[in-house]
């Protein structure tokens, strides 16, 4: 499993360098604090629900002891550590449809905003160039 892990970093990496220069990449990294890498990001998300929800979920998802999940959890970041590098928080401890409700929120909110303001300044950008060559072409 560890020979798995230490390969994702260069398929992420692929898959970036694959990925075409407008698309949006969204990446589901569990250790993100631990490992250092929420400046990497444009935007990052954090999902959190209380510590006793998740380790009734892990018991009753992942088949976990209530101690296994306490000490998974004990061993990540905490959730200030978490917070703190988030841009926005989504709160996991309602419905799956509240989450996508928060997910379709902090789409049109943040996500959205940004593509839009892309694409308009490639249009601006691009204009000049567009205008030279109509010039030219009278």
């Amino acid at each position: 499993q560890h020979r798995e892990m230490a390969a994702l970093p260069h398929r992420v990496d692929h898959l970036l360098d694959d990925a075409p220069a407008d698309a949006i990449v969204v990446q589901d990294i569990p250790l993100l604090v631990e490992t250092g890498q929420a400046g990497d990001f444009d935007l990052v998300l954090v999902v959190q629900a209380p510590r006793e929800q998740r380790v009734q979920r892990m018991v009753d998802d992942r088949g976990m002891t209530p101690e296994e999940a306490a000490s998974r959890i004990g061993a990540q970041a905490s959730d200030a550590e978490r917070s703190a590098v988030a841009d926005v928080l989504l709160d996991n401890s309602g419905t799956v449809e509240e989450l996508l409700a928060q997910v379709d929120r902090a789409w049109r909110e943040r996500v959205q905003p940004a593509v839009d303001e892309a694409a308009m300044l490639e249009r601006v950008t691009s204009a000049p160039e567009m205008a030279g060559s109509a010039l030219a072409a009278q």
